[in-house]
């Protein structure tokens, strides 16, 4: 009997990972052919991410300096240094058609978190810590913003293959239920009269430029990449994208991008092919 009950434990945990797998693949596929079919162009994951990322993750995560309980993670590569300033990213029209999804999206943050208190009795769900002050006059937050004992940001970057950015994966110990906050400021090239901020997310997400609040996730917002946009005039040099994202769950993610009124991607400026 006890050999029936091993053989299905192990059948089980075999279809799980097998499930596991194929939704992550299948979710991957999914929104490459939506923003594909956005843009009418033939966008595809980047392969040689893929088979860095597989390497990668061989190796033992390497503790943080200066963040208790955070380590490197599958998706998110963080920084020793100490976050002085959010990261910067320089921003152009695409004329060489870059055609990985990655490439498509603001990838480099600084990252403030977990938020996971709302106040005695109160139960936490995604959409009540969106509209909960973790931090006074939060629209205006920087890393110079004064933070209770025991938060410091860490700046990161993301290294999914599809452009998502996953805050939950610094905090390898957290089980569930949290906000972060993610800030980074971005370099234009140029004006970009009539511009559009696409946004996307697991669950949701508040999203503020230059501190004036432009989203807002709903009830009725898919979970999704490129999931609503906003339509905005974008000036030539920096500004601050501040985003809060919330979740319930495993893990938390979000998807930031830009294109012009042409649908163009406005995309990092690369030194060199990655």
């Amino acid at each position: 009997m006890k050999k029936i009950y091993l053989s299905f434990l192990i059948v089980f945990v075999v279809l799980a990972a097998l499930f596991t797998v194929s939704r992550n693949l299948t979710s991957g596929i999914i929104d490459t052919a939506l923003i594909a079919a956005g843009e009418g162009s033939n966008i595809q994951i980047d392969k040689g991410a893929l088979e860095a990322e597989k390497k990668r993750k061989k190796r033992t995560p390497a503790k943080i300096a200066g963040a208790s309980g955070m380590a490197s993670a599958a998706l998110m590569r963080a920084s020793r240094e100490k976050t002085l300033a959010p990261p910067v990213t320089k921003l152009a029209k695409n004329a060489e058609k870059q055609k990985f999804k990655k490439n498509l999206f603001v990838l480099d943050w600084a990252i403030l978190g977990p938020f996971t208190n709302l106040g005695e009795g109160t139960p936490f769900t995604s959409a009540r810590a969106l509209s909960c002050e973790f931090l006074k006059d939060e629209a205006n937050l920087t890393v110079a913003t004064p933070l209770p004992e025991g938060l410091s940001w860490q700046t990161a970057s993301s290294l999914s293959p599809d452009g998502k950015v996953t805050p939950s994966d610094l905090f390898k110990k957290l089980k569930g239920k949290a906000a972060f906050y993610a800030l980074a400021e971005v370099e234009f090239d140029q004006d970009y009269p009539d511009a559009t901020l696409w946004i996307g997310g697991r669950e949701d997400v508040k999203v503020w430029m230059d501190g004036k609040e432009i989203f807002a996730f709903n009830p009725k917002t898919p979970r999704r990449v490129d999931a609503a946009k906003v339509r905005m005039n974008l000036t030539k040099g920096r500004h601050t994208i501040l985003v809060k994202c919330a979740y319930n769950s495993w893990q938390s993610y979000f998807y930031i991008r830009f294109t012009d009124s042409g649908d163009v991607p406005v995309t990092p400026v690369r030194k060199k092919a990655e």
